[in-house]
């Protein structure tokens, strides 16, 4: 690989897979084992460069074109072949690799990865769930700022292991926005930028995760209301349970599309048959303290 790619992937453990880069579309692997090759490549001819979005799915295959990016291929859990756009730099496609072909790969290895973030208390991993901008990541870093251990971000990988369902740790960084650094009165001076102007930056974990798996012991909402109050609901029950989980299933569409239903299910069911599940509720500006010490209240009982 070029002299940029060679450095793309500078921190190659992710769930406990190697993610490890070929200079050759030539490499294999059998399905299972645990290297995730990645291939990238420019692509030499800018009148094919990818301007429009396009998905394919099949059981152990994903295709995506996305637009001023380039054409993305997962495949068997343990391939990810990227040819970017020529006028971009192949750090632009990282947080692809991360996110949407880590997703995808850890999907067809029969993991199942929720959107989160994750710290560990004595009792457990305590899971945060939420959409884009409910400050899931942001929540991590004030709990690992008081001693907590940070497990991962973004993405929570469920699998099932000796018939109990457990949270495979990450050794990434966590991702934050420049609002949220601000919060937890931390600068990005020095920090590296997810992707090109973007203001939201990888943020060093200070405390890696010391384990192979966690049990999860609470799993919170996140939600954003207009009002100036934290609120906490009781544990949710039931279907409402389930549903309000699977919403936050990361990249939600991939379950159907890789044909991962019932892997899903199977697992899901076993996870919320051993966790308790709260909503939290929090205002869209200020009042953050107050969530944590809310939250940190509350996942010590």
């Amino acid at each position: 690989m070029g002299k940029t790619s060679a450095r793309l992937i500078i921190e190659n453990n992710r769930f406990g897979f190697n993610l490890v880069e070929r200079d050759s579309p030539a490499f294999a692997e059998e399905p299972g084992g645990n290297d995730i090759n990645i291939l990238v490549k420019r692509n030499p001819d800018p009148e094919t460069d990818v301007r429009r979005y396009c998905c394919n799915m099949a059981e152990n295959l994903l295709e995506l074109e996305l637009p001023n990016l380039g054409r993305f291929r997962v495949e068997n859990g343990n391939r990810i072949t990227v040819k970017h756009n020529s006028d971009i730099d192949a750090q632009e496609i990282l947080p692809f690799i991360y996110g949407g072909g880590m997703g995808a790969s850890l999907y067809q290895r029969g993991i199942i990865p929720l959107h989160g973030s994750a710290i560990s208390t004595e009792k457990g991993a305590v899971l945060f769930l939420g959409t884009a901008g409910s400050g899931k990541s942001t929540v991590a870093a004030a709990l690992v700022s008081r001693g907590y251990q940070f497990i991962c971000d973004d993405i929570g990988a469920i699998r099932m292991l000796d018939g109990n369902p457990v949270l495979i740790p990450s050794y990434g960084n966590l991702k934050l926005w420049k609002n949220a650094l601000v919060m937890l009165n931390k600068s990005a001076a020095g920090l590296a930028p997810i992707r090109g102007k973007l203001e939201k930056y990888f943020f060093p974990a200070d405390r890696k995760p010391s384990r192979e798996h966690y049990s999860v012991y609470k799993i919170y909402i996140i939600n954003l209301h207009n009002k100036e109050t934290v609120e906490l609901s009781a544990p949710l029950k039931g279907k409402e349970k389930f549903n309000r989980v699977k919403n936050h299933a990361y990249r939600k569409k991939f379950i159907k599309g890789l044909n991962r239903q019932k892997i899903y299910f199977n697992i899901m069911m076993a996870l919320l048959a051993k966790t308790e599940i709260k909503s939290v509720t929090r205002p869209r500006s200020g009042y953050f303290q107050e969530l944590i010490d809310c939250l940190e209240a509350d996942m010590l009982k």
